[in-house]
């Protein structure tokens, strides 16, 4: 999911090929809303500029695409000098992430929102004609800032011999990706129908987990929290009860039967034909 989409503009019809790139890591960038302080730390890179005719300008857009200079929606990050541009190929730039255009208009940087923001450059230089006229620009990877919690995940429960399986699901409401891990709780059942204290197992776990070291014929309640991709959680699902159950094997089927434990002079394949009638499985 993870990987590195750096956008660069070639420009045809020249010589050499004139280019910018710009850089944020190695893949899309995910903050959620305790994030706001944070620093995202770029690059940026340019080959066979020639002659440079304005700044480097680095800004952030809440837009599909970059455009080739920045709006008034958008916000500056960076401005490198055409004296820099001249004496040096690459640079470095940062910004908080409450620095993001959707916080520009009075929006606080924590708000229960899930935004795109992309990483834009530009700058002009002299094109073959001598014209100042000629724009390089390029685009970094997205940066997401998700702080929407998801819904409560759905639970299914199956019992087991001093087991229970345990099968999550996102909730409806959320993307089935966006949804990465879950928790899962255990209480015992109350004779309430009420839990006792919830103890989590299994730190995160994937979409099926079993709990092990139950008392069979003992009411449990399991529940679940979702985590999506940015570390919110959910809140904890409807608790869901069932009860381990024994498993009975060959030798308990067939004693329940009528099976009696026989010694060296008796015939336990005639006795065993009762339990065999009913268990066995005819072969084609």
């Amino acid at each position: 999911m993870r990987r590195c989409l750096v956008g660069v503009l070639l420009l045809a019809g020249e010589v050499s090929a004139q280019s910018l790139t710009l850089s944020i890591g190695s893949g899309t960038v995910v903050k959620n809303g305790g994030d706001c302080s944070d620093v995202v730390s770029g690059t940026w890179e340019t080959s066979s500029l020639g002659t440079v005719c304005s700044e480097l300008e680095i800004w952030l857009t809440a837009a599909r695409s970059c455009d080739d200079a920045s709006t008034s929606s958008d916000v500056v990050v960076e401005t490198v000098s055409q004296s820099t541009l001249s004496s040096t190929s690459s640079g470095s730039f940062s910004f908080k992430v409450s620095r993001l255009p959707a916080f520009d208009g009075g929006t606080p940087c924590g708000a229960a929102l899930d935004v795109t923001t992309r990483v834009c450059g530009s700058l002009k230089r002299q094109s073959s004609g001598g014209s100042c006229d000629s724009t390089v620009q390029a685009s970094a990877q997205t940066i997401r800032y998700d702080a929407v919690t998801p819904g409560p995940p759905s639970v299914s429960l199956e019992p087991l011999d001093s087991k229970i399986r345990v099968v999550l699901s996102p909730s409806e409401s959320d993307d089935a990706d966006d949804v990465t891990r879950f928790f899962v709780d255990v209480a015992l059942e109350l004779p309430d129908g009420g839990p006792g204290p919830w103890r989590n197992v299994g730190g995160e776990v994937g979409s099926r987990f079993t709990v092990t070291g139950l008392q069979n014929g003992v009411r449990y309640l399991v529940r679940g929290i979702a985590i999506d991709e940015a570390e919110n959680r959910s809140t904890p699902s409807e608790p869901v009860g069932t009860a381990p159950v024994a498993t009975a094997g060959f030798w308990e089927g067939y004693k329940g039967s009528g099976g009696e434990e026989l010694g060296c002079g008796s015939s336990p394949a005639i006795l065993l034909l009762p339990f065999l009638a009913g268990h066995g499985r005819r072969r084609r």
